[in-house]
């Protein structure tokens, strides 16, 4: 197992930082950043202003939106 998240370096049992791409949605357990679960929170001209993307949303408005962040690796893994 790596010690660090390949995208943004976030060590074992942090969170990912802001917009990384690995990092597991705690509704979910799909990509945080693609599966539309932040998204759905949002106002609808919210959601057509970022277009599906949520990396665009600045961290103010996106952070508040997912309490409970599953830490690097997600699911984790055997060590043994």
């Amino acid at each position: 197992m790596r010690k660090r998240c390949v995208d943004g370096g976030t060590p074992i049992g942090a969170p990912h930082l802001y917009g990384c791409e690995r990092e597991a949605c705690p509704t979910c357990g799909g990509v945080l950043m693609r599966c539309g679960c932040l998204l759905r929170q949002l106002p609808e001209a919210v959601q057509r202003q970022c277009g599906g993307d949520v990396c665009f949303l600045p961290e103010s408005v996106w952070a508040p939106l997912c309490p409970g962040r599953l830490p690097y690796p997600y699911p984790p893994r055997r060590t043994s």
